[in-house]
């Protein structure tokens, strides 16, 4: 099953880029918009294995700011390891290309047809920052509209008055669009994250002060100086991206299992518990007397975690998903960070066996087994790393004292 759940997203990505393409034709503004759902559809993917892990729902029922406060933190962080590899780049990537491509040949055949620069906006221009304003917007005031919704209901609830089916279907096609709102606003919001960035340092490599650094350096005659300079500079570069890959991205996605889990299970009190008491535990090792006071007042720290992990606030369940993976203990998010990684090479095994098994096809033929082989590492590394960070996700829980999460199987009675 998870196998499936991953290919059908793989799948499902492949197609609505596809359709971006087609809606470009007669919107740039309409190709952006159905370009969203490509990380979406990559995010849905997650969660839906997620959920056939473990459980997601419990008894209580969740209010709308709830459940979108949850929707936001996941899909946030979702997309930040999502680019952290470069795959969002990467999916607006080919949906230029195939655009490019796609109107570079209409126009060799109709003068009238759109041309590339048309049907693709910057991120950074003005028509994709309003659709991020007006997202942002329609996301906000949609939001506030089912709060108060929902606020309605419960009073009609307690007068025993119920609400028509025409009421029902509008609070649903509300929640729809703000849902696609925020995934609008969210993706286009990563896109120009990275965009800045791309430009800030095209700037700064372009400046004439760097370059005459640059080049007094490389006049200068030291030696063994600046092999020694360098070799620093390579070793530092070398830590911080092994920190990277190694450990931020592995507890980030620890991260994303405890905000979908967490949130569930009532871990709101004993998280905030647990953390403070860790909170304080570190701030002992401060040397400053007034900091170290704030930082080991354990009532203080309950009470800032409560505030910061309530799963109706804003960026709650991603607070909540710190606290925990902060509860959860060095060294067992070590032993976890160490598995994941090496998990995450998995795709590594299936171009290795491919070339094993197939050790005479020529480079053409290649470029058609590619894609293939490329979806069956994507979702081995999927599958292997999804069930650990389930695995991860129910050992944290468990050291709260939270009921289990993972759907284990029963064993008969005979057995």
């Amino acid at each position: 099953m998870l196998t499936g759940i991953a290919a059908l997203g793989i799948i499902a990505a492949h197609w609505i880029s596809v359709l971006a393409v087609i809606a470009s034709r007669g919107s740039a503004t309409a190709g952006i918009l159905v370009f969203a759902l490509v990380p979406g559809a990559a995010f849905v993917t997650a969660v839906g294995m997620l959920v056939l892990m473990g459980r997601l729902t419990d008894a209580t029922q969740r209010s709308a700011a709830s459940a979108l406060a949850t929707f936001a933190s996941a899909l946030l962080l979702y997309l930040v390891l999502y680019e952290q590899n470069g795959q969002l780049t990467e999916d607006r990537r080919v949906y230029l290309y195939e655009t490019t491509m796609e109107a570079v040949y209409e126009s060799a055949f109709n003068d009238d047809a759109p041309s590339a620069l048309d049907r693709i906006p910057e991120v950074l221009s003005v028509s994709v920052l309003g659709i991020l304003v007006v997202a942002l917007v329609l996301r906000s005031l949609g939001a506030a509209f089912l709060d108060r919704q929902e606020r309605r209901d419960e009073i009609a609830r307690e007068q025993h008055r119920t609400r028509g089916r025409g009421a029902t279907i509008g609070t649903g096609a509300l929640r729809v669009v703000v849902t696609y709102s925020e995934l609008v606003w969210l993706v286009l919001s990563v896109l120009a994250a990275v965009a800045v960035g791309n430009a800030l340092r095209n700037w700064w490599s372009s400046r004439s002060a760097v370059h005459a650094v640059s080049d007094a350096w490389a006049r200068l005659d030291w030696p063994q100086v600046a092999p020694a300079i360098g070799a620093v500079g390579g070793v530092v570069g070398t830590l911080v991206e092994f920190a990277v890959a190694g450990v931020l991205v592995p507890a980030g996605w620890l991260a994303f299992g405890t905000v979908l889990y967490g949130t569930r299970r009532g871990a709101t009190a004993a998280l905030a518990s647990r953390a403070a008491e860790v909170t304080a535990s570190l701030g002992s090792r401060v040397a400053v007397p007034r900091a170290a006071d704030a930082l080991t007042d354990v009532a203080r720290l309950q009470r800032s975690w409560s505030s910061l992990v309530r799963p109706t606030s804003r960026w709650g369940p991603l607070g909540g998903a710190a606290g925990l993976v902060l509860a959860r203990g060095w060294l067992p998010i070590g032993v976890f960070c160490i598995l994941f990684t090496i998990l995450a090479q998995a795709d590594y095994l299936v171009w290795w066996l491919a070339d094993l098994l197939l050790p005479t096809v020529a480079a053409n033929d290649w470029r058609a087994i590619y894609p293939l082989v490329a979806a069956v590492g994507t979702v081995l590394v999927q599958v292997l790393t999804l069930a650990l960070v389930a695995a991860g996700t129910e050992l944290t829980m468990r050291r709260l004292g939270l009921p289990s999460i993972l759907r284990l199987p029963h064993k008969s009675k005979d057995q």
